[in-house]
């Protein structure tokens, strides 16, 4: 199957999560089809992706074979998208062909913190190789040679 996404820059997002097992008869295609043109014709809509279900335990996926995310700015976008006219005339269609559905709306919370460019990277750390030479370095240095290299350094040799 193709994947519909629309994508713009990241920030703060509220999510719709839409969980749902088609009835057998539905051809799930038209259904794609519809749903990629409410992505095409709903600007609020930040961005949409969807799957079907390949990986899950029969057991545990309950019946349920296709997801669909839709990301928005802001909550108040969702409420413009689900009020638009396209997204109303497509929900009946959408709605006659579901078995079972499972629907979330949530603000996301990412679980990484986002690097802000105004921050400068952290140096990297030193190469591996510096360390692994250092470790199995072959060179025997003798009591005299550990005063000599303390004495120019200025160690304490005790």
């Amino acid at each position: 199957m193709s994947e519909v996404t629309k994508t713009k820059p990241d920030s703060s997002e509220f999510k719709h999560l839409v969980i749902v097992k088609f009835k057998e008869d539905v051809n799930v295609e038209e259904i794609i089809k519809g749903l990629q043109k409410l992505v095409d014709e709903i600007d609020s809509l930040k961005s949409f992706e969807w799957g079907q279900d390949m990986e899950s335990q029969v057991g545990l996926r309950q019946g349920y074979t296709h997801a669909f995310i839709m990301s928005f700015e802001k909550k108040q976008d969702y409420f413009d998208f689900v009020s638009h006219q396209s997204h109303v005339s497509f929900s009946s269609v959408f709605s006659s062909s579901i078995d079972q559905i499972l629907l979330l709306d949530f603000h996301s919370s990412p679980l990484l913190p986002v690097a802000t460019s105004s921050s400068p990277p952290p140096p990297p750390p030193p190469p591996p190789a510096a360390v692994e030479d250092a470790a199995h370095d072959d060179t025997v240095l003798t009591r005299d040679d550990t005063a000599d290299h303390c004495r120019n350094s200025g160690c304490n040799s005790n």
